[in-house]
């Protein structure tokens, strides 16, 4: 019983966390180094 409890839940967490919205951007690199590009194309700055 408490075998099954548990598995149970551990398919709940792994269910939840598979729902969540992944970020649609990209690491990139150059000769000057590395920056990440949003998926709209933007830059951040300064984070």
């Amino acid at each position: 019983m408490k075998k099954k409890l548990l598995t149970f839940a551990a398919a709940g967490v792994i269910a939840a966390a598979m729902s969540f919205t992944a970020f649609g951007g990209e690491w990139k690199e150059d000769q000057i180094g590395w920056w990440y590009q949003n998926d709209d194309g933007s830059y951040l700055n300064n984070g």
